[in-house]
Order: C-alpha cells, then structure tokens, then sequence
C-alpha cells in the first residue's frame, strides 16, 4: 500500500524502524483491517504507528510480529535505537501542548477499548543515531539476472550489474531512485542497485541478491564512514548522493 511521507521531526533511526514496520507488513499481504483482527490493537492504532505518528509499545511490535509470522527481536532492536530521539520530540510537543488534557488516554499504548490519543509530532530534532544493524528473518527471492564478476566459491548474482553514467550520476540498471530508505528487511531492485554501486567502489559486496543483510548494514555504515557521512549502516538520499557520485 501507498504509505505517508514520514514526519522530517524522526531520525534516522526512527525512520528505519517504521519502514522495517511497513515492510514486513506490506510482504504479509494482509490490511489494516486484517491486523487489527490479529492483534490487541484497532485499525486506527496501526495506522497511527505505520505512518510514524505514534512509536508503539514493545507488546505492540510483538504482536505485529507475532500475526504475520516472523522474529521480532530485530524489530525490537530497531525500535530501542529509535526510541530515545523518538521519545524527545513527542514529549517536547506534550510540554509545548501544556499537560493534563481532557483526551488524555490512561492506555498509551493504544489496545482496544482504550481511548485515542494522537500526539502531534514536530520538527524539533534531527539527531541521528547509529541504529543496530540486525540479521534479515524472512526468505525473500529477486529475479534472476546475468551473472557478472562471479567465481568459483562465490553463488550467481541474482541480479546483474550494468552500469552507465547519466546527469553526473552512476547508475546500475536495476533501480533509478536517489532517495529510497533502505534497512534491514529491505529487498528487491533498490536493494540490488545499492549493492551493485557499492560493488563498483571495491566492496567485496557477495552475491547481488537485492537482500539487505547484516553484513550489507557493516559495508554500508563503511562507506558511508569513507564518505564523510554518518555512518548508520542503512541508506538515505545522502547515501544515494555518495554511492552514485561518479568521480
């Protein structure tokens, strides 16, 4: 599904983890409504935490994981790095709010049968921090591709490399976007783009898969230490910018 451009007021992190959030979400096949029906919480509650508006409790990420079958732990590793940036801006909106108003709900955490609170977030900080990078728990399989650059002890690419310069960037024919989040439990073409343009700057980066693995977050978090960027280990539009730079 089509999913909203998320608050600028997140960090890095934050914005990690709601995708990771959406991804697995999204290649479960189930809606909103579907969710809902699997969990404690309303369709409302989940479109507020899809949609990075609320960060939801560690029993909610539970659940989530729990309904569409998968490990939660590294979830729950990414919500812990998104947490403490996350929870300065909503309490900086409360203080700005003032306390103590009437819709105040006693559940925060949004189950059914509690009443709604949606907290506005704000611009008010832009922190970043090294989130964890953590081990892929679903099997997901790109398209085939040509093999290039492969060897005797290494698996064929699933996706090939072919690369052309444009406009003073690099491409690599899998993907064009220069803004994609990627992170963990990110896959298919993007994905495949980033590896191949990494591959191009001498990471020994395996097999182009269009998988984002542990050891992907590590070479990432490498390059973009080399580049003069924060090196957190997921991708960005600054990431884009460094791995398409053609010089």
């Amino acid at each position: 599904m089509r999913w909203r451009t998320l608050p600028e007021s997140h960090s890095r992190a934050g914005k990690e983890f709601v995708a990771a959030l959406r991804e697995v979400k999204d290649r479960s096949g189930l809606s909103l409504t579907a969710l809902a029906s699997r969990t404690p919480y309303s369709r409302s509650t989940w479109e507020r935490y899809l949609n990075g508006r609320t960060l939801p409790p560690v029993r909610a990420v539970e659940a989530l994981a729990r309904a569409v079958g998968v490990d939660a732990e590294p979830l729950l590793r990414l919500r812990t790095a998104a947490e403490p940036v996350w929870c300065a801006v909503e309490g900086g909106v409360r203080a700005a709010a003032g306390d103590g108003g009437p819709e105040q709900s006693a559940g925060h955490d949004g189950r059914k049968g509690d009443a709604i609170n949606v907290p506005a977030l704000a611009a008010a900080v832009t922190a970043v921090l090294v989130s964890a990078a953590v081990s892929v728990g679903l099997i997901l399989v790109g398209p085939s591709g040509s093999p290039e650059n492969a060897t005797a002890d290494q698996a064929v690419d699933r996706y090939s490399c072919r690369y052309v310069r444009q406009g003073g960037l690099m491409y690599a024919g899998n993907s064009t976007t220069v803004s994609q989040l990627l992170g963990v439990f990110s896959a298919g073409p993007a994905v495949a783009e980033m590896q191949c343009l990494l591959r191009r700057r001498g990471v020994d980066i395996g097999v182009i898969d269009g998988r984002f693995s542990e050891s992907t977050a590590r070479q990432v978090a490498r390059e973009q230490r080399r580049g003069g960027i924060d090196g957190y280990g997921g991708v960005d539009a600054e990431t884009w910018a460094l791995l398409r730079h053609t010089s």
